[in-house]
């Protein structure tokens, strides 16, 4: 993924993975030097036995390995991305993935596949050439056609693995002898499957297959806690917490130039952070649009910390335990037992993997795993405690003492909660939860001045009625900043394909600044589930999902990859109640202003100011009528 960087200036990107050199030179902290040095040293060896590299959501695996890879100077022989490239999540189509691969491999070392079973014959003699059967295993589907013939040759795949498994460990072998080496392969995106489900159950044979081969594999921690598989049973990187150093560092790097006019605020956000790299990003994302809206010092931690948990941790489900909260508060470790015992496995797992509670160190000879709660969702008065005394410190301790709660929304504790307490009391606490539609717009300003952001909102809506016009209203105003191009796509009728292939589909389909996605038909569990393990494939886009708010909320618990990435904003019932005609007028007159000033009326520019008029007279018709009504 690239993002425009700014190489003196501030950098925020939500916690995006850093991945190319520049990014990795100028924003990249040193945080796991030892499993970094370890992991390069793996990727140099030819011979090496696979490798597992393990670590929670926003815990830097996918940096740290970008690193290593810098480092080492090495690229696999194959990278399967097996959340985004995969149609669908059977077992052919993992296989044919990584089949695609192979014969491409094959084929670039003059091995004819055709001598190990792999030809047209297989196929149903449905191809011209092997190379044409590789294309289509490795690449997205171009549109329905596309589609339905891969998932017919997917189908032959998994129908003929007891053949297929076989022919692929001996044409493997001829391409390391070829080689000279071992089978390089790296398997990313693990960390997106849930365990115990189906789609991770139809992952785990191919998983232990490349268990053969010099294999990296990209794993959530949950995962080294499922059942024994062999491709677990190898060497393990474990990526825990981060110390508060490094993420003052990564804070630091972040600000650039301007880091130290923050100094007192980052060992608070450190802090508070839980060392999540992630999380600690998007704390300082939030407190700097507080300062930069010029609320006081307290309401600045108290908007950050609210609307970071609202985003991507106020989504308690049915398997959040009050108790288990209780127990890690008290001990401060969470025991081996507990994440793979039959009773409390679930709610334990649950509680990892949403990052309720974070692991602090690598488990001690007792199986024993340091962890904590996860700050946000603790009374902020013992996380102030230890911290020292600045001014903003020094006036929050104060505040919260004196209100014996805490000024980060949650002024109860999690001694006398019940599960429906603790679900209502977070709900209850929302900070600014409804915005005008002016104020949603605010919070969108990156998304239209630089769409290198890569800025990924929900917008969530009460009244469907409005949200046309509410797009209009964003998309329109957005032309007074930027002649940007947006793709308007609606989801209201049940696709041919399954929805996270038609929205891709619709992403690539031509290229556009930005792409306002309506999701008027409800989505089912699967449906989120899938669209959740697709999440790296829709980094890349500037993006406005408008979702019913009653929905949404059924959503969210199945998106603990994507709220990642999001912003969640709540529109009113009257979006538009503070906009005059006025208003609307004075930004038509800037756009028109500006489609004069082209000299090539038929340009792009032109034709995307010329789509940014016509939706804001939409809206002053709109609001001329409602004034007459």
């Amino acid at each position: 993924m690239i993002i425009t960087r700014n190489r003196k200036g501030i950098n925020f990107d939500a916690g995006f993975p850093l991945e190319n050199e520049d990014d990795l030179k100028l924003l990249y902290v040193d945080s796991n030097p030892i499993q970094r040095k370890r992991l390069s040293g793996w990727l140099k060896s030819p011979d090496s036995e696979p490798l597992v590299l393990v670590g929670q959501i926003g815990t830097g695996k996918t940096t740290t390995i970008a690193m290593a890879f810098a480092d080492a100077g090495i690229t696999p022989d194959i990278k399967l991305s097996l959340d985004t490239d995969t149609s669908g999540y059977t077992p052919g189509a993992y296989w044919g993935l990584f089949l695609g691969h192979i014969l491409k491999a094959a084929l670039q070392l003059g091995i004819d596949p055709a001598l190990f079973g792999f030809s047209g014959d297989l196929f149903e003699n449905n191809f011209a050439s092997v190379r044409e059967i590789s294309e289509l295993l490795k690449r997205r589907s171009n549109g329905l056609a596309d589609f339905n013939k891969k998932k017919r040759l997917l189908s032959r795949i998994e129908a003929s693995l007891e053949y297929i498994q076989p022919q692929l460990r001996e044409l493997i072998a001829t391409i390391e002898q070829k080689n000279g080496r071992r089978l390089f392969v790296f398997a990313e995106g693990i960390d997106k499957f849930k365990i115990h489900t189906p789609d991770y159950e139809s992952l785990i044979d191919l998983l232990d297959f490349l268990s053969r081969y010099k294999t990296l594999f990209e794993a959530n921690l949950l995962h080294l806690f499922g059942e024994r598989r062999e491709w677990k049973s190898t060497s393990k990187l474990i990526l825990t917490a981060t110390k508060q150093v490094d993420i003052i560092s990564l804070m630091r790097r972040r600000m650039g130039v301007y880091a130290s006019s923050r100094e007192t605020i980052y060992p608070i956000l450190a802090s508070l952070s839980g060392g999540n790299p992630r999380q600690a990003l998007r704390l300082l994302i939030e407190h700097e649009f507080a300062l930069n809206a010029e609320m006081e010092i307290k309401q600045c931690l108290d908007y950050a910390c609210q609307r970071v948990r609202d985003d991507y941790l106020n989504t308690i489900s049915d398997l959040f335990d009050p108790e288990l909260l209780k127990v890690i508060d008290r001990d401060r470790y969470i025991k081996t037992g507990t994440l793979t015992g039959f009773d409390s496995r679930a709610a334990a797992q649950e509680a990892v993997y949403q990052n309720w509670i974070i692991i602090e160190e690598e488990p001690d000879h007792a199986q024993n795993w340091q962890a904590n709660i996860n700050p946000l969702l603790q009374p902020a008065i013992q996380t102030l405690a230890t911290l020292p005394e600045t001014l903003e410190t020094k006036l929050l301790r104060e505040w919260a003492l004196d209100h014996d709660t805490s000024p980060f929304g949650l002024d109860f504790n999690i001694e006398s909660s019940t599960p429906k307490h603790y679900i209502e009391r977070l709900h209850e606490e929302k900070i600014h939860s409804d915005y005008t539609i002016t104020e949603v717009f605010d919070r969108m300003a990156a998304y239209f001045i630089e769409p290198s952001h890569k800025e990924k909102i929900i917008v969530s809506f009460k009244n469907r009625d409005l949200v046309e016009l509410s797009n209009d209203f964003v998309l329109g105003r957005a032309g007074t900043f930027n002649p940007l191009r947006f793709k308007d796509v609606k989801y209201e009728e049940e696709p041919d394909m399954p929805v996270e292939d038609w929205l891709l589909f619709h992403l690539h389909e031509e290229s556009f600044d930005g792409y306002s996605i309506r999701f008027y038909r409800n989505l089912s569990e699967r449906e989120c589930t899938e669209l959740d393990q697709k999440r790296d494939a829709f980094l890349d886009f500037n993006m406005i999902w408008w979702i019913e708010e009653a929905r949404l909320r059924k959503y969210l618990p199945f998106w603990p990859q994507l709220k990642q990435f999001f912003k969640i904003l709540h529109l009113e019932e009257e979006v538009l109640s503070n906009i005059t005609p006025r208003e609307i007028e004075d930004d038509l007159e800037d756009l028109e202003s500006n489609l004069e000033e082209l000299d090539n009326t038929k340009g792009t520019k032109a034709e995307n100011l010329k789509q940014s008029v016509l939706r804001l007279k939409n809206v002053l018709l709109y609001l001329k009528k409602k004034n007459h009504g």
